[in-house]
């Protein structure tokens, strides 16, 4: 039976490792066939963006030509081959569009004018093919673009015939013909390279050998070749375009790093899984006694739904420790149930005693004034005292009014305040004027001890203004003052606001 099972865990091991030795080639061989699809679609985007390019660099000369054969003047000058005009408005023209070499034919096909860029160096007077030949063979008949060779440089033409300014769909025979070159320089080549950006070549097209495109794994490039033809068609240069496709050497070696990556993810896997198969009887053993050790029912989960006796024993210790967390659960709930019951009688028991302070001191505070009223009161309707002092018991009375008329606004702002009445008027109003107004009301209260008053306003009164409510402001604003002038026998109390 031992025998048995080790050697079905060794086939096992076995038929685990093989599906892991194909699966990775498999995926090798598909990360390759996506870095090829990769580069077939950059091949040809970039083939695009070549194609792009030349147009695009194209664009100056065959503007050029379209202008200078659709104008009365170019119709004149070929009449008169006024050297004057043709320097003002053909060989001044000819380094703002990068052009080479003009040359004007007339409507019989021989050559009226030619010229060239000051700093081109070969003279070429006239075009080495047959006008006529290409105007007659060409699918557009007034318009031609195409290339020829001069010697070792490659001239890329555009020509046009010759129509009146108001001969707008060129219907009319043509009055001669217009044609430029300009040649294709290593700078030109690496200018139209850097927009299409990729490298190019010129190469000589050869008879026994056929350019096709290729893709380069090892280097993660491709190759595309593009004839550049004359006006019958046939190669007269092949242009070379080169590109390395970075992006698809980063996918590769992602792909490698990837593939190693899961490579010894899987080597892990197989190491776990033949730890588990030969720990299949330890292990469930290792967790129970885990679990019973820590008190945690999660560390068994994975067994309580197994039809073994592993599970049968881990399904018994499971509602063991469950039961046993709820009753230590219900336990510290009970607790924290006394615990907040005896912080609310605290609590209780700490406002009735500041109720009874605050009701004592209320008292104090009421008795003082009301003993005040009664004892001057009695003593004013005394016949033998004298008006002066009659004055003065009255003026004690007045004060003592007035505290006791206090008193009970605070006792009923304080009722206000508990029963959640108290409602914000929100108005608009000058803070700088609030504070004056406080400052009149407190000064002679201040001026009767050996304390100063100072007052700081931070704005002046255009700026002062704020949404507040005045009078519950004031009030506060007047505690405060009246309490530090209560507790401050000498120095100074400071009020008013800051900006921060």
């Amino acid at each position: 039976m031992i025998f048995s099972i080790q050697k079905r865990i060794i086939l096992l091991l076995a038929a685990i490792g093989i599906c892991m030795v194909v699966g990775l080639w498999i995926s090798d061989r598909m990360d390759w066939l996506r870095v090829r699809s990769l580069l077939e679609k950059e091949k040809e985007r970039r083939s695009e963006f070549l194609d792009t390019a030349i147009e695009f660099r194209s664009e100056s000369i065959d503007n050029f030509v379209y202008d200078y054969t659709y104008w009365d003047d170019m119709v004149a000058f070929v009449n008169s081959r006024d050297a004057n005009w043709a320097e003002e408005n053909i060989v001044s023209s000819l380094p703002t569009f990068k052009i080479d070499y003009a040359w004007v034919y007339g409507a019989d096909f021989s050559i009226e004018y030619s010229t060239k860029r000051t700093d081109t160096i070969n003279e070429l007077k006239i075009l080495p093919i047959s006008v006529k030949e290409v105007i007659d063979r060409s699918s557009d008949k007034h318009f031609y673009r195409f290339y020829i060779k001069t010697g070792s440089d490659l001239l890329q033409i555009s020509g046009g015939s010759i129509h009146p300014t108001l001969d707008k769909y060129r219907e009319t025979s043509p009055n001669g013909y217009l044609f430029v070159g300009r040649i294709w320089t290593k700078d030109y080549l690496k200018k139209i390279g850097l927009i299409s950006t990729t490298e190019l070549t010129l190469m000589e097209p050869e008879n026994n050998f056929t350019f096709s495109d290729s893709i380069i794994l090892k280097d993660f490039s491709y190759v595309n070749y593009k004839p550049l033809v004359a006006w019958d068609k046939t190669p007269v240069a092949i242009l070379s375009s080169k590109g390395v496709v970075e992006i698809a050497s980063v996918f590769h070696k992602d792909a490698k790093t990837r593939l190693l990556i899961l490579t010894l993810i899987l080597m892990v896997i197989l190491a776990f899984v033949s730890m588990f198969l030969i720990g299949i009887i330890n292990r469930p053993l290792r967790i129970l006694i885990s679990s019973l050790k820590d008190e945690d029912p999660e560390k068994i989960i994975e067994l309580v739904d197994r039809k073994t006796e592993f599970g049968r024993i881990a399904q018994l210790i499971n509602d063991f420790l469950i039961q046993k967390r709820r009753l230590v659960n219900e336990i510290e709930e009970r607790i924290k149930i006394e615990s907040e019951l005896i912080k609310a009688k605290e609590k209780a028991e700490e406002s009735d005693r500041l109720k009874t302070a605050f009701l004592n001191n209320i008292s104090h505070e009421i008795r003082t004034p009301i003993n005040a009223i009664v004892g001057f009161s009695e003593l004013i309707n005394d016949p033998g005292i004298f008006d002066k002092e009659r004055l003065e018991f009255t003026g004690i009375i007045v004060e003592s009014s007035h505290r006791l008329m206090g008193v009970i606004t605070d006792l009923i702002n304080l009722s206000t305040v508990e029963s959640g009445l108290v409602v914000l008027v929100e108005e608009k109003f000058s803070l700088n004027v609030l504070m004056h107004e406080i400052y009149g009301l407190i000064k002679p209260l201040v001026d009767i001890t050996r304390v100063e008053l100072v007052m700081e306003l931070a704005l002046k009164d255009s700026h002062s203004y704020i949404i507040n409510d005045q009078t519950k402001l004031h009030q506060i604003i007047m505690n405060l003052l009246k309490n530090s002038l209560k507790f401050t026998k000498k120095g100074r109390i400071e009020f008013g606001y800051v900006i921060k």
